[in-house]
């Protein structure tokens, strides 16, 4: 049985000299050729026995001392029930209590070094409520062990899981790294704190924002390289009677996209007239707007395309647009030959 022990075999070192049956002092062993394995950088060791299976790095802690405690760093976790064996009958009810206890001990004696990645398959059987439960302590270990990664296979029984295994609280209101590429914020509550949300991120490529809540517009801050931003906003303090400074400073931050969507849940947006709200788009090649853009006269929807010399692309959503202008369809700017759709 795969359980037998597995653990317990890191307990005891062996002792180079041992008393026999009979009393007598055995000599240690001669000394044996140095295992070339011992010489392999540590970091090597680690992304091998990554490639393992939990239970089959686990026993790698009897090959000798230096390894006794190695698997305890391994950053990548891979569980799998059904390695353990069916049932006589042909099921997996009986080995799921010594396969939980194992993956159990694992985790509770695992160095809390970060996850690269969590794979976890897993046999739910009649104790539906049970087996779940253990699943889901699994994998909240994993996400707080920052696994970039989680897998997870079930079969028997639906595996039950709420959705606060996978929620994530930022007290913080800051955001900020110089690596990262891709940042998607969804979600309302991330917009209604007292604070205002900042997002600093100079490396970024892709943005996605999806807020309904009341509160302030996030602060973009070093988006230079920017190239892509999915924006869609409930309602904001201060945009329903005339923009925000607020407004102002976003479209400044995402104003060198080469792809952009802009909605807004507004039912009123009125604008001041000026050009002063709206940036330069030079590097615009793609635009979906939403029907805020067609209010105060479609004022909004010119200022922006005025500012855009570069535009290809304008797409507007269907759902304002036909309302206004059923009759609309592909057309071209004959200035620009530049072209406009309507989904």
């Amino acid at each position: 049985l795969l359980e037998r022990h597995l653990f317990d075999e890191m307990a005891r070192d062996p002792d180079p000299v041992e008393e026999t049956s009979g009393g007598r002092l055995t000599a240690p062993a001669p000394p044996v050729e140095p295992n070339k394995v011992n010489g392999i950088p540590r970091d090597a060791l680690l992304l091998v026995l990554s490639r393992l299976e939990a239970h089959e790095v686990v026993r790698t802690c009897v090959l000798s001392r230096e390894w006794c405690h190695l698997w305890c760093d391994v950053p990548r976790i891979n569980v799998l029930r059904h390695k353990w064996g069916a049932d006589a009958d042909g099921s997996y009810e009986e080995g799921n209590p010594p396969f939980k206890k194992f993956v159990n001990r694992l985790l509770m004696l695992r160095n809390p070094v970060p996850l690269d990645r969590f794979g976890l398959w897993h046999y739910i059987g009649s104790q539906l409520e049970a087996d779940s439960a253990d699943a889901k302590l699994w994998i909240a270990h994993a996400l707080l062990s920052k696994a970039r990664k989680v897998e997870v296979f079930a079969w028997g029984n639906a595996l039950e899981i709420g959705p606060g295994v996978f929620t994530s609280h930022i007290d913080d209101t800051e955001i900020s790294s110089r690596t990262l590429e891709i940042l998607a914020v969804i979600g309302g509550s991330v917009f209604t704190s007292d604070g205002r949300l900042s997002i600093s991120i100079p490396s970024l490529l892709y943005l996605q924002l999806f807020g309904q809540a009341r509160g302030r517009i996030p602060l973009l801050e070093n988006t230079e390289s920017l190239k892509i931003a999915y924006v869609s906003f409930g309602w904001f303090e201060g945009i329903g009677i005339q923009p925000h400074d607020d407004f102002r400073q976003f479209l400044r931050s995402i104003s060198g996209a080469v792809n952009l969507e802009f909605y807004f849940v507004q039912t009123e947006l009125n604008m001041e007239k000026s050009l002063q709200w709206c940036p330069k788009f030079n590097n615009l090649l793609l635009l979906t707007l939403g029907e805020w853009c067609l209010l105060a006269d479609f004022y909004a929807l010119i200022v922006i395309l005025q500012n855009s010399p570069n535009l290809y692309t304008l797409t507007l959503n269907r759902k304002r647009v036909h309302m206004l202008l059923p009759n609309l369809c592909t057309f071209t700017f004959s200035l620009y030959e530049k072209f406009m759709h309507v989904l």
